[in-house]
Parts: C-alpha cells; structure tokens; sequence
C-alpha cells in the first residue's frame, strides 16, 4: 500500500543518513529510524494479509 512504499523510503533516506553521519547522536537517530520504519513495513503488510484473508471468498468446506 502506499503507507508501506513511504516507510520503505523513510528506511532508504535513514540509511543515507547513517552512511554519512559524522556524529553518533545522528547515527543513533538514523539506526532507531531504520528500526521504527521496518517494523511499520513489515506490520503493514501482516495487515494487508489479514485484510484480504478476510475479504476473501469461503470455500465450500470452509
């Protein structure tokens, strides 16, 4: 969905970050955003899972 694809990029640009951080305190912050950021990707697409398992069509012996 489009919330993953922009928590996708939030990991790309702390990535970025982190890779030309001079200072701790920044890499500290970029790590903790690469970590928040993955975390929202990854229960975005357990909610979209559960959303189409429930959307969709029983089978007969269901």
């Amino acid at each position: 969905s489009g919330m993953n694809a922009l928590s996708g990029i939030t990991v790309l640009g702390a990535l970025l970050v982190l890779a030309h951080a001079a200072r701790s305190g920044r890499q500290a912050l970029a790590a903790a955003a690469i970590v928040l950021a993955a975390v929202n990707v990854v229960g975005g697409f357990v909610v979209t899972g559960r959303m189409l398992r429930m959307f969709s069509r029983k089978e007969a012996g269901e």
